[in-house]
Formats: C-alpha cells, sequence, structure tokens
C-alpha cells in the first residue's frame, strides 16, 4: 500500500503562543542522537476530537518523519521497510467494533492496514491504528451508558474536554521516537473510515520540529482536533483539567459578505486553537425568520456559511427569529427553527429556552423575546430553579437582547431611548435578568446590538455583560457605559476554560486576537 500522507513535509510553524502546551518546548535546534539499545516502552494516550457520523470511525496514521529521521538518526524509511514505524501494544482490546482491527497491529505506521491486520468488523478491514470514542458525559440520548473501563467505549476519566474524543492508548517503544527538546516524539495524522478521509495539514506550534501533522511526546497525555494546529500535551501522572474553547456571535443571518468574513474568521482561528462549538446569540435569519423547518433560507443563511467548520452551533432565538420584521411577534415562528434540529448536522435548538453542562460549566440558553412579550412565566420559574440547583464551577447564560450596552438599541427597560413602552422599551427582559440572572451567573453573553463590547460593570456584582453582535453587519456605538473593550468591527468573541481560569479573547475576521481578559474561579 502506498504512503498516503506527506509525513516528511517542512513548513514554518507559527509563533509557540499561538498553542496550549504544557510542557517545557523550547522550539530550539532538536537534540542529535541515536535510537537507544533497548526497548522503552511507554504508555501514550492520544486524544483527537474528530466530527464523525453514525458508521465512521476514526483511525490514525503515523511514525517518525522521514526526513527527520534520515537526518537525526540516519533512517531509510520507504512503505516497505516500515523504518520509520513504531512499535505499539494497544492497551484497550475491549471494543468490540474495533478490537479486531487491532489484532495484528503491531506498528504505528504511515501505510495503513498491516499484513497482520485481516479481520474485518462491520465487514470492513482496518484503515491503520484504530482509535475508541470516548465522551467527558453521557447524555440521554445516548442511550445506556457505556464506559471505556468495561466496554472500551464512552465514558473515559481521562477525557475532560468533552464528547467526541477519540482515545488510543497504547504502549509506545519511545526508544525509536525522536530525541528532541528532552523528550521523544512522533508524528500522527487522523482518517475517517466511511467518511471524511484524511484531514487536512496542520502546523502545531511550539512542536520541536515543523511538520504538517500533530507531534506526539512519547509517554503522555497528547490532545489535538481534527484539522487544527492547537495542542495540548500533559503528564500521565497529572490527569488535566476539564477544558473546552467556544466562539460566540449574533446576528448573523444575513447570508451576505459580512457573515462570510465572519464564518471565514472563525476557521482561521479555530484551526489554530482549536474550538469545540460556537454559540449563536440570535437573528439567524433576518428579516423576518423562516416559514418552515424546510425553508431553504437555513441553507443561504448558516449551512453554508459555516460549511466546513465541523463545529456543532448551539442557538437562541432573536426578534427577528420571530418574524414581524424584527417586532418579534409572529410568536410560532420560533418553533420552525427548534424543528430544524432534527434536520441539521450543526444546529443545536432542542427548546426556546434550556441548559446544558460541558465538564465544570452549565450554560442557560434564555428566549429573550419571550422575556420581551411577556410570554416567559415558565422560563422564569425553569431557569430560576436552574440555576439555583447548579453546582457547576462555571455559569454561563446567553440570549439574544443584552442587559447593557453601548449600541443604538442601548439597555433593558430602555431599548431605543424609551421607557415603560411596553414591549418595546425591554422592560421584560430587565425584570427577568434583575431577579434571574444578575449576580446568579458569571457571564451573560448576547447580541442585538451589531458590534462587540466587554462592559466594565458587572450586573449584580458578578454577572460580566458582552455583546458579540458583530456576526454580519455593524452599527454605531452610542452609549457611554465604560468598556473593558469595544469595536464596530466584524469579529466574534472566543472563551476558553480550563479548570478555574476563562480566558476571554476579542477576534476579528482575519481570526487576529484583538484584545484579551481572564477571570478566575476557586
Amino acid at each position: 500500500m502506498a504512503v498516503a500522507v506527506a509525513a516528511c513535509t517542512s513548513q514554518e510553524a507559527p509563533p509557540a503562543d499561538d498553542v496550549d502546551v504544557d510542557v517545557d518546548v523550547d522550539g530550539g535546534e532538536p537534540d542529535t542522537a541515536t535510537v537507544g539499545p533497548t526497548d522503552d516502552y511507554q504508555r501514550t494516550i492520544i486524544f483527537i476530537l474528530g466530527d464523525t457520523r453514525p458508521g465512521e470511525d476514526l483511525f490514525l496514521r503515523g511514525g517518525l518523519d522521514h526526513d527527520q529521521a534520515r537526518a537525526r538518526l540516519g533512517l531509510e524509511c520507504t512503505a516497505e521497510n516500515l523504518a520509520c514505524a513504531l512499535p505499539i501494544r494497544h492497551r484497550n482490546l475491549r471494543n468490540a467494533t474495533t478490537a479486531p482491527w487491532k489484532r495484528g497491529d503491531d506498528v504505528l505506521d504511515w501505510v495503513g492496514r498491516e499484513d497482520g491486520q485481516t479481520e474485518l468488523s462491520d465487514g470492513r478491514p482496518a484503515d491503520g491504528t484504530a482509535a475508541d470514542w470516548t465522551t467527558s458525559e453521557w447524555t440521554a440520548e445516548l442511550g445506556q451508558a457505556r464506559t471505556v473501563a468495561v466496554d472500551g467505549f464512552g465514558l473515559e476519566p481521562l477525557n475532560r474536554f468533552g464528547p467526541g474524543y477519540w482515545m488510543l492508548d497504547v504502549d509506545v517503544d519511545c526508544s525509536r521516537a525522536l530525541p528532541a527538546a528532552g523528550a521523544r516524539w512522533f508524528e500522527v495524522k487522523s482518517f475517517i473510515a466511511n467518511g471524511a478521509g484524511w484531514e487536512p495539514d496542520v502546523a502545531q506550534p511550539g512542536a520541536p520540529y515543523p511538520s504538517p501533522n500533530h507531534v506526539v511526546r512519547c509517554g503522555a497525555i497528547n490532545v489535538f482536533r481534527r484539522g487544527s494546529s492547537a495542542a495540548r500535551v500533559y503528564p500521565l501522572d497529572a490527569p488535566p483539567p476539564a477544558s473546552f474553547r467556544f466562539v460566540a456571535v449574533g446576528d448573523t443571518g444575513k447570508g451576505n459578505q459580512g457573515q462570510l468574513d465572519v464564518a471565514r474568521g472563525i476557521g482561521r482561528y479555530c484551526r489554530v486553537h482549536g474550538c469545540d462549538f460556537a454559540v449563536l446569540l440570535g437573528d439567524n435569519i433576518y428579516d423576518s425568520g423562516v416559514t418552515s423547518a424546510a425553508d431553504p433560507q437555513f441553507a443561504h443563511k448558516f449551512e453554508t456559511p459555516y460549511a466546513g467548520l465541523g463545529l456543532p452551533f448551539h442557538v437562541v432565538l432573536g426578534n427577528h427569529d420571530y418574524g414581524g420584521g424584527g417586532a418579534g411577534d409572529e410568536h410560532h415562528k420560533g418553533q420552525f427553527q427548534i424543528d430544524y434540529t432534527r434536520r441539521s448536522r450543526t444546529w443545536r435548538l432542542p427548546a426556546a429556552y434550556y441548559r446544558w453542562q460541558r465538564g465544570e460549566v452549565e450554560l442557560f440558553a434564555l428566549d429573550t423575546n419571550a422575556q420581551m412579550h411577556s410570554r416567559d412565566t415558565d422560563q422564569a420559574r425553569d431557569v430560576a430553579m436552574w440555576i439555583t440547583s447548579s453546582t457547576a464551577r462555571w455559569k454561563i447564560a446567553y440570549g439574544h437582547h443584552p442587559y447593557r450596552s453601548n449600541g443604538p438599541h442601548g439597555d433593558a427597560g430602555r431599548y431605543e431611548g424609551a421607557a415603560g413602552v411596553t414591549p418595546w422599551s425591554g422592560d421584560g427582559v430587565k425584570h427577568f435578568f434583575d431577579a434571574h440572572i444578575c449576580g446568579q451567573v458569571d457571564l451573560y453573553l448576547s447580541g442585538h446590538d451589531h458590534s462587540r463590547q466587554w462592559l466594565t460593570e458587572p450586573c449584580g456584582g458578578r454577572t460580566e455583560l458582552v455583546v458579540s453582535g458583530a456576526g454580519a453587519s455593524a452599527s454605531s456605538l452610542p452609549g457611554a457605559h465604560p468598556t473593558h473593550f469595544q469595536s464596530l468591527a466584524l469579529g466574534f468573541v472566543a472563551i476558553a476554560i480550563e479548570g478555574g481560569t476563562l480566558t476571554a479573547e476579542a477576534v476579528d475576521v482575519n481570526g487576529q486576537v484583538e484584545w484579551t481578559r481572564t477571570l478566575t474561579r476557586p
């Protein structure tokens, strides 16, 4: 079988501070040494986030970079001699689907299926070294709970990153890996069988040498995202903290050049830093929402702009989604976008308001248009109960209308400069937030005003207020509230959470970080 990846290609890596690597990698000239005289098998774990559907499986191929092996170890590697392959021993043979593919898989190589990998699974041959699907939490729609410890897939304590992180848990002969920066290294690239195939090249910042593949530290926990240059490395004896990264953007649904530009910026940012999901902050379909779950506007104003990102979008509804040209008074229209969840691979809107949890973070999705129109009795009851009963370290709420804003819509209770004009002044939003949100959550993300703002004064003394509504067009910033950051330039906000640290970034359409803020919680 021919080598299916250019494992020896060199390219310039981005600056080292663009990647989250938790080991001391100086990026300087790697050590030169020969392969050790004795075997040195060390447990090595690789997690790689891959967007797969039922019937698709993720395999890894890898080993030594051919050029690096020639220059540093004097090896002449070919597809036939497997001189750049690494001997491995699988630690997980409990998964009934992947175990047949693992039998006879004695090396990690660029070839794919070895001569000894003859067994089929579901009638299909192996396409490399098989990984196992894992998750950090099990949800009811997945059925009976499964665990890696018992079933070979499912819940895995070392997965602190979320669902869909495929895991390879093997003992690797690290004496055969490349010595560099005080450690031993090799490379991998993923292949989704019965699906997307090879992942694209990456350029991992902070790696000990340039490569278009993920560079793995032997004897450690390595965390990657398919198609992303981001990487994290942890020692085996120090389990990684729960972590994830997402982007938040609103007022997107115009299908215009601005929306396409922001979508490209999200793609550029996430390819470098890695993103787990996106939050869509309402006004998803201008100007009056959709007329059914099959409305072609979904393709033009959602699916096409964000195609290729590989991210699930967790959605809330805005006033334009409820029709009336933005009046938000065609209340039946919200259900069409809820129903679209069953049609889309990436659109997530299970109800007009809902909650969900990711590790140590609980997220509360609000229907602020219902609050505007005093149709929020059930929402007020449920959200108050959810937040009060939550034991999550971080609590994040997101909705369409802002509580406070320097944009032309302004503050809840005085939207458009009016007061006491129900529903247009937003008294319902203000009452809801004063009673249930301000001081009760750590962060509130909103859109509605077409700008990006991080206001200085929290509401209720605790809740940081963020506007990220520059997903397709910009408006103005006439208000005078103090801000840590504000801009009319198109872009989005990115949030990374790792344990007790939340890092927020304002990002432009080129995927470049303009501003950063860090919050901590015990």
